[in-house]
């Protein structure tokens, strides 16, 4: 009787150990598989020529638009032009005016935090941009109070996003700032013309949402040739993280 009650006991041991041994090494499966998703999405420096690929760029003049269609061909990437719904036209990018559109847009701080603005009964004293300034040119310096609104891009599915922009003010154009705000699951390679790009990947990492991976950006002239994307690309640190 006791040799029977000690084989069912031994049974039981078995198949829980059995099951349990199946369902670690499932969980451990399941596990890797998703590491090895992840470190395949972040590693560049494999299969870039196999990744859904858009360069979204947005262009005044023709230098973007020069590099970003040189990055469409070295990555045989989708080209996407992000368009303002408001177009920019030559006096709200005229950086000599201080109630130009850039110019305010520049003051707009989209990072959530109020924009100081004096009070009614300012002084000259306190904020000097303000001493000769008539009623309606305070109007228009508290009237940018949002980002600026673009024509809708659908971006769902690409893995990777070239992110190209001119440098206003040390910064990239708050547009860029529009398209980025709703932006997930994607890594973002930015790269800029007509300046630096200094910290604008940071500034931009900073303001995305925690599933964005924003490499670090780089200028490029118009001139820049093919194989020279290609190599910077591909040579980017899969390591590479400001968040």
């Amino acid at each position: 009787m006791k040799s029977k009650i000690l084989k069912q006991v031994l049974y039981w041991i078995l198949t829980a150990t059995l099951v349990a041994t199946i369902f670690s090494c499932s969980k451990k499966k399941n596990t890797e598989q998703a590491l090895k998703s992840t470190q395949e999405l972040y590693n560049l420096e494999e299969n870039i020529d196999q990744r859904k690929v858009a360069v979204v760029y947005f262009s005044v003049n023709d230098d973007t638009k020069a590099v970003a269609e040189k990055f469409k061909e070295a990555l045989d990437a989708d080209l996407i032009e992000l368009v303002p719904k408001v177009a920019y036209t030559e006096e709200d990018l005229d950086y000599n005016n201080p109630d130009s559109r850039v110019k305010l847009e520049d003051e707009f701080n989209p990072f959530g935090e109020e924009n100081v603005l004096p009070e009614d009964d300012y002084t000259p004293e306190e904020d000097l941009i303000y001493l000769n300034a008539t009623r309606s040119q305070v109007v228009k310096k508290k009237s940018i109070t949002e980002l600026p609104e673009i024509e809708k891009i659908n971006t769902d599915g690409y893995q990777i996003i070239v992110l190209g922009f001119p440098v206003w003010y040390e910064n990239a154009p708050k547009v860029m700032y529009t398209f980025m705000k709703d932006l997930k699951n994607k890594i973002v390679i930015p790269f800029c013309t007509g300046g630096e790009m200094q910290m604008i990947d940071q500034y931009l990492t900073n303001f995305t949402d925690t599933s964005v991976r924003v490499m670090s950006g780089k200028r490029f002239d118009k001139d820049v040739s093919v194989e020279e994307i290609k190599k910077w690309v591909t040579n980017l640190s899969a390591d590479f993280d400001v968040k």
